[in-house]
């Protein structure tokens, strides 16, 4: 039977090359030879091999034969060889029981400045993470609930921030999301403190673990006021005039947390049930170490977003893949989405931006607000700015 598998596997490539164009053929080729070089085989001394490719308009995949006894682990370690010989970017990747090589063959652009991208809502809530080769990549945390942001020092992981908050306030309003911001890393988020949409803010870690409690409670009452409903889509559907919002809640150097190994896990058991309910989070790191995230609330992550690390073994704890630590380009990275790998390049936001955006939705002074109730009440019975004046 293995002999028979065998003779299937060598006639089959056989076939794939004299059926294929001379240029494709080199391409097959070269990857075959770095099959071998990197010695892919196993104790028969079969082969990984190419069996076939597709091209799409943005990249190439190549199906790939691994020989019994091999894994696509196996496989990753031969993408670093590929990458440097076609001088793009590679993945293993796996889709309907076929394991193939992704290999782009565009280039992602230089640089993509900030401007708001419509998202559908009628999908929950959506993050937009950034460029692909592709187009907009945009996430919905229905499902894939929470995310984590993982970056060294300089590799755009505040832009990045910047960008997705900035994204969620310009489609959704104060009636629809609310902000949670744990701004432990000082001066981060500190456009976002007075907006209508933020509930809480704060830059102390004492007052972080406390609001835990507060979070959990709101989880309780979020699932009472669910009643049969099977998540918070089906509930405002159904109930368009007593909408319950999202909630997004940013832990931004979460690392700060890393003793309080008691409030990790009950960040843990809400991140576990918080999908259903809205509840949404994204936290942040400068130091992919190990156990930054701890496990307990590592496994709830969904989308895993990865810009430059200084090592491969980071990159693998950012986004359980290496390659981060191969991007030179500042805002770009490698998105791991439910087992999916994302190459990106982040837009860029400045300062500027942000506060003008900020703003627009920024909470109005208790004294503005009087004036401006005033003097919309006074419209209202007909008695005009000038008439207030003389009186």
């Amino acid at each position: 039977m293995l002999s028979f598998i065998a003779t299937s596997f060598i006639l089959g490539y056989a076939y794939l090359l004299a059926t294929t164009p001379k240029n494709d053929r080199k391409d097959i080729e070269a990857i075959n030879d770095i099959f071998k070089e990197k010695k892919l085989s196993n104790f028969k001394d079969e082969y990984a091999c190419v069996s076939g490719k597709k091209e799409y308009k943005h990249y190439t995949e190549y199906y790939v034969n691994i020989p019994l006894g091999k894994t696509t682990d196996d496989l990753e370690k031969c993408i670093p060889a590929i990458e440097t010989y076609f001088k793009n970017n590679a993945s293993v990747e796996y889709r309907n029981k076929h394991i193939f090589i992704k290999l782009y063959t565009t280039d992602l652009g230089k640089e993509y400045l900030f401007k708001p991208v419509k998202v559908d809502k009628t999908k929950g809530l959506c993050l937009f993470l950034g460029n692909s080769r592709e187009g907009d990549i945009i996430g919905e945390l229905s499902d894939n609930p929470h995310l984590s942001v993982v970056g060294a020092t300089g590799s755009g992981k505040s832009v990045f921030v910047n960008c997705i908050l900035c994204n969620l306030i310009e489609n959704y309003t104060p009636n629809e999301l609310e902000l949670v911001l744990f701004d432990l890393k000082g001066n981060e988020l500190n456009e976002y403190m007075n907006l209508e949409h933020t509930i809480f803010h704060t830059r102390k870690v004492k007052d972080t673990i406390e609001y835990f409690d507060q979070l959990a409670k709101e989880l309780e009452q979020r699932y009472e006021r669910l009643g049969n409903f099977r998540d918070i889509k089906a509930y405002n559907k159904a109930n368009p005039d007593n909408l319950m919002k999202y909630q997004f809640i940013v832990i931004e150097e979460c690392f700060s947390l890393l003793q309080y190994k008691k409030h990790y896990e009950k960040l843990g058991e809400i991140m576990s049930k918080a999908r259903a309910c809205g509840m949404h989070f994204m936290l942040t790191t400068q130091r992919p170490n190990g156990d930054i995230i701890p496990k307990v609330a590592y496994t709830h992550v969904g989308v895993k977003v990865g810009l430059r690390t200084s090592s491969a073994q980071e990159s693998i704890n950012a986004i359980e893949a290496p390659g981060l630590e191969k991007i030179s380009d500042r805002g770009a990275g490698i998105i791991n989405l439910n087992g999916r790998y994302i190459f990106f390049k982040g837009s860029y936001i400045s300062d500027e931006q942000i506060t003008n955006i900020a703003r627009k939705y920024t909470r109005k002074s208790e004294k503005q607000f009087l004036k401006e109730t005033t003097a919309r009440e006074n419209k209202e019975i007909g008695i005009s700015d000038s008439m207030m004046f003389k009186f």
